[in-house]
């Protein structure tokens, strides 16, 4: 769902109210900034917690960003164990396990900028480079975006952190597309106007769509066993970093884990002849902390 608003920015800029320094590019547009960011300390949901716990192949740890979930070591995918679990003797067949899946957002919001979070051309999708046979390089990826300030758009960048674990490229693709469409629901279009005397030109005046969005989504994929007991199949994590604390997102995200379940199951099979998103993701559980 995308809510779309206007704000109209109008100001006389004297030369004090504008940041320092101040450098113009050749398009005019304001160089970006050396803006202070950080990752906000933040466990992934309870829910998660509890049932990475339960799972006989995951574990939680601390990270300086808070509780996270990873495969215990010797158990993730490759492993001698991941393929007792998960195939059948011929390690070929996968075995038919029930599978459900955990969907974590996060109560930071984001402003992405022009880019947008979702879609094929927003920052989520850039986990496409990141995310390779069988993990994420955790790697920070840097996005640019425009940011419209009083004085007029400004280049900036996006600073994400990823991680994860997975089986295969199916999966890989799967999780990539629900980090996206889950990025989609929610996520606000403001078209902001600007007309101010800037430094790089003035009396020029314009409008831009800044977009904003959680700034955390982890998705984890758990399976309840033939022989019994739970275990964590696949995991994605993607994570923002912040120029200021914007803790209330979980407002916007309440009431719409509906959409979101709707959104991963209407995935369609990312392999020819492969699983419907429906199929793949099981019972889908959405949660905002």
């Amino acid at each position: 769902m995308i809510f779309s608003s206007v704000i109209v920015l109008s100001l006389v800029a004297a030369a004090t109210a504008l940041p320092e320094p101040v450098q113009c590019g050749r398009d005019g547009r304001i160089i970006s900034r050396n803006v202070k960011r950080y990752l906000p300390k933040r466990d992934i949901g309870e829910d998660t917690v509890k049932r990475c716990e339960e799972a006989v192949n995951c574990e939680i740890y601390d990270s300086p960003a808070g509780k996270r979930m990873r495969f215990k070591r010797g158990m993730e995918p490759g492993s001698e164990h991941y393929k007792t679990l998960f195939y059948e003797a011929d390690g070929l067949t996968k075995r038919q396990n029930t599978v459900n899946t955990a969907v974590d957002t996060g109560i930071n919001s984001l402003n992405y900028g022009t880019t947008g979070a979702s879609g094929p051309g927003g920052a989520i999708h850039h986990l496409v480079d990141a995310c390779q046979d069988i993990a994420c390089d955790t790697a920070a990826i840097n996005v640019d975006t425009t940011y419209v300030y009083p004085h007029g758009p400004s280049g900036e960048t996006l600073v994400l952190h990823p991680h994860g674990e997975f089986d295969n490229a199916e999966e890989r693709d799967f999780l990539i597309a629900a980090m996206v469409v889950t990025a989609g629901v929610g996520e606000q279009v403001q078209q902001v106007k600007w007309s101010v005397a800037a430094p790089c030109g003035a009396g020029k005046s314009g409008s831009m769509p800044q977009v904003t969005q959680t700034s955390f989504i982890n998705i984890s994929r758990h399976v309840t066993l033939q022989g019994g007991g739970t275990a964590i199949q696949g995991w994605m994590i993607i994570e923002a970093e912040l120029q200021a604390d914007t803790s209330n997102w979980c407002t916007v995200l309440t009431g719409l884990g509906t959409q979101i379940s709707g959104v991963i199951s209407a995935i369609p099979p990312v392999a020819a002849d492969g699983a419907t998103g429906a199929a793949f993701f099981g019972l889908i559980t959405p949660a905002c902390s």
